[in-house]
């Protein structure tokens, strides 16, 4: 049994030989002995098919072979040498981006009169693997779904939760999960998508959601991390191998609906090939929408005498819809006398999302380059993903219970906090058509509603995230024999972070999201690598690769108001000798010279402090005083615009 355990593992090996159509391809070397006479075969023909591949290659004089890239797949693999018995064994997984080293035996034909194997392709640990490499194909990630908690149902996070030395907390879901590999911290971990790296540039979080759709294989090493990874991680590295196209091809359809808590979910796949796969596609489309829970069913809103949210001292006048400070009239006090906290339920206000939802797109195409002479081909391969998930948390008046509300922030606003605009070009004087070119501004991503004026459901807004990615890959693979190859790519990789938070304007205790804060990153970057093997002792890789990346970080916090003084008074002169006027209270005659600096907030128009021009005030009908009928210094003032 373990002669063909290493058999099977060995062939896995072999495959490397042919190369394949697949944006990261596996490595194998092996070598072919006699069963009895533990004499190596020479000249023995391995061959390896799958819906993916099929390679044959032979042995050397030593019995040795060497593959250097096969498509990651479960294959089934042939032996035939004359004087020999035909040895055949399936479930031979080939990993992406892995070397493995195995062996086989064949048994004389008239020794031998039959040959059986047994072996689960879904063992996580294989003969041969010399790196700390688990991996997880798409069936056994189908299985492990709801490792690690219910919110894991459609990504990849309960597959590595499966791999020993991983460690995924459980209980979480949506974006930015923690994953801790060999005690180091989830920032730590490099992560790839198909061989491109998806750690964000500035802090190295992984962008993208993880979803399994189209995942053929995951990777999680828990060692040191591959040589030619692109990504960095000092503690663990996770690939996802993207599935592609076989012959024959395929379709499915995987549809899914959840109760007590709303979820349903939406998946379809399909792959196919040309009989002579020199083309070859994958696409994937799919989604869910998933509402979450905590405690029970109420989010633990029966338990908010003893537990939950703290989210103000209790008031001193008796309230009976305040169970956590009153009961029966009479103060709810601790051992030391005094009065509490209002509390609300136990997930408001936090990081647990009441609501998620995906949408992923995915595409793979190869293309496959017939060499005239070889047998041999080139590949091209273009990858594309989208993926975006919508997050909504726990963050309502109606979470945290109206009464509550009312308790600790006092009567209920129902609108946003809008502001207003100017359209003009700030670092110059204030033109004469200034008043058309202010405009509102209303809260970002609100629902529609007039200025200042209040919204439809005000009771159940709640905060919001949204997390996306787009990755579009091109990649050449030119193979110069069974033993040696090639491989150019370029990518562009885009990722993006929103929040936006209408309960920043009304909630001042336990808001999850900023009003609006945006980050996105754009990576791009090429790779070239190129892999030998030698002979059976040596192995050559060499890589070298350039990648770039700008991001934004913004806090917006426009609609707060910070920008309604806009233009201050000042001698169109001397702009900077650090003096700005304050005008008079009739708006005629000689203004006051004073230093220039804030205005003060809202509101402020004469005084000792510069005069500056309001956007409310504009937009309300109420402008400034006249800047010419005013003067400033030798001549008329002018108002110039510092902020917008």
């Amino acid at each position: 049994m373990n002669r063909l355990l290493a058999l099977a593992a060995a062939l896995a090996v072999f495959t490397l030989a042919s190369p394949a159509l697949a944006g990261t391809t596996g490595g194998l070397s092996g070598t072919v002995s006699d069963a009895a006479g533990k004499a190596p075969v020479a000249g023995a023909r391995v061959t390896v098919t799958s819906p993916s591949q099929t390679a044959s290659t032979q042995t050397d004089s030593s019995g040795r072979f060497h593959f250097v890239s096969l498509a990651p797949d479960e294959y089934t693999a042939t032996i035939e040498k004359s004087g020999y018995d035909i040895a055949s064994y399936g479930g031979i997984a080939v990993f992406a981006d892995a070397q493995q080293t195995l062996s086989f035996t064949l048994r004389k034909s008239l020794k031998t009169i039959a040959n059986v194997s047994s072996r689960a392709t879904s063992s996580l640990v294989r003969p041969g693997t010399t790196a700390d490499l688990y991996s997880v194909n798409a069936q056994q990630q189908e299985r492990l779904s709801v490792l690690g908690g219910g919110g894991n149902l459609n990504s990849a996070y309960s597959a590595i939760a499966s791999v020993p030395g991983a460690y995924v907390p459980a209980n979480q879901n949506g974006y930015n999960q923690a994953v801790h590999v060999r005690g180091g911290d989830s920032y730590e971990v490099g992560y790839e998508f198909d061989g491109i790296p998806v750690n964000r540039a500035f802090d190295n979080y992984p962008s993208g959601s993880l979803s399994s759709l189209g995942q053929l294989e995951l990777q999680v090493y828990t060692g040191a991390t591959p040589s030619n990874a692109e990504a960095q991680g000092l503690a663990g590295f996770i690939n996802q191998v993207i599935k592609t196209g076989t012959f024959p091809g395929y379709a499915s359809v995987n549809a899914s609906v959840g109760t007590p808590t709303f979820y349903h979910s939406l998946n379809v796949e399909a792959g196919g090939a040309t009989p002579d796969r020199l083309f070859s596609y994958y696409v994937g489309i799919g989604g869910f929408n998933q509402e979450h829970r905590y405690i029970d069913q109420f989010d633990g809103a029966a338990y908010t005498d003893e537990f939950g949210q703290q989210l103000g001292a209790c008031p001193s006048t008796p309230n009976p819809a305040l169970t956590s400070c009153f009961t029966n009239g009479s103060p709810n006090v601790g051992l030391n006398g005094h009065p509490g906290w209002i509390l609300g339920p136990i997930g408001f206000g936090t990081l647990n999302p009441v609501n998620i939802a995906t949408r992923t797109s995915i595409v793979n195409l190869h293309f496959a380059i017939p060499h005239r002479n070889d047998g041999l081909r080139d590949d091209v391969q273009i990858l594309y993903d989208n993926d975006e998930i919508f997050t909504t948390f726990f963050s309502s008046v109606n979470d945290e219970g109206l009464p509550n509300y009312l308790a600790t922030v006092g009567p209920f606003p129902p609108y946003y906090l809008d502001s207003f605009q100017y359209k003009g070009a700030m670092g110059a004087f204030l033109p004469a058509n200034y008043q058309s070119l202010v405009t509102p501004y209303l809260y970002p991503s609100s629902p529609a509603h007039p200025l200042f004026g209040p919204v439809a459901d005000p009771y159940n807004q709640r905060d919001r995230g949204y997390n996306g990615q787009a990755i579009v890959k091109l990649q050449y693979q030119k193979n110069f024999s069974s033993s040696a190859f090639m491989r150019v790519y370029g990518y562009t990789y885009y990722s993006d972070w929103i929040e936006n938070g209408p309960m920043m304007s009304l909630q001042p205790y336990a808001y999850y999201d900023s009003g609006d804060y945006e980050i996105n990153n754009h990576t791009r970057g090429i790779s070239l690598s190129f892999t030998d093997q030698i002979n059976s002792q040596n192995l050559l890789e060499a890589e070298g690769s350039y990648t770039t990346a700008s991001g934004a970080r913004i806090y917006n916090e426009q609609m707060f108001g910070y920008g309604d003084e806009f233009a201050v008074l000042v001698n169109p002169h001397a702009l900077h000798s650090g003096t700005c006027y304050v005008a008079p209270a009739s708006g005629t005659g000689a203004a006051t010279p004073t230093t220039c600096g804030d205005g003060g907030g809202s509101g402020i128009s004469y005084g000792t402090l510069p005069t500056f021009a309001s956007l409310a005030g504009i937009y309300g009908g109420s402008p400034p005083p006249k800047a010419a009928n005013m003067t400033c210094g030798n001549g008329p003032c002018s108002y110039y615009v510092v902020e917008n």
